[in-house]
């Protein structure tokens, strides 16, 4: 079984109690997906940082020879409710991709960073982290960071652009060419 599939099977199971079919709440997040994939694939300008939070990248070699890569977003300086991430990899077409892209924040329940505050239970972390698996030695990450105010009221996205190996990351672009 693929990671997708795997994925879906699990959230069938877990959605079950839900009041709407798994079978339509598995659409909608699906659905959901790929609009924040899309949104990542159509945005033109990025950034290195942010002054609301730190986002730092990883990647290591594991023993089957594929490599894993972590993206973590912390020590939050501004309260940031219902936090969603994704990253694309390759600037990879959502018809193309061959496999779920990393993703926090649709699939599984919201979570916030709040400045100083850490309470799990109640949906506030210290830090969040996503991870996807690659081929190769490298690759280049495009990520959206997506919060919303402690009213929900407004929505704030901030994009990001790596070029991510064992070596380290660096910012990879400001624009699209």
């Amino acid at each position: 079984m693929n990671i997708f599939t795997k994925l879906l099977l699990a959230f069938v199971i877990f959605l079950s109690g839900c009041g709407k079919s798994p079978q339509k709440v598995n659409d909608e997040k699906i659905e959901e997906y790929q609009t924040y994939y899309d949104i990542v694939n159509k945005t033109q300008k990025f950034k290195d940082s942010s002054e609301n939070f730190n986002i730092a990248l990883e990647m290591s070699q594991i023993p089957d020879g594929t490599y894993r890569y972590a993206i973590v977003v912390d020590d939050a300086k501004i309260a940031m409710y219902d936090v969603v991430m994704i990253a694309v990899e390759n600037n990879t077409p959502y018809d193309d991709a061959d496999k779920m892209m990393p993703s926090l924040g649709i699939f599984e329940d919201s979570c916030s960073l709040i400045p100083g505050q850490v309470n799990t239970s109640q949906g506030y972390a210290k830090g969040l982290a996503m991870s996807g698996e690659c081929s190769e030695d490298g690759v280049d990450l495009e990520i959206l960071v997506q919060y919303k105010n402690a009213k929900r009221t407004k929505e704030t996205r901030e994009f990001f652009s790596y070029h991510l190996n064992t070596e380290g990351y660096e910012y990879k672009k400001a624009e699209k060419e």
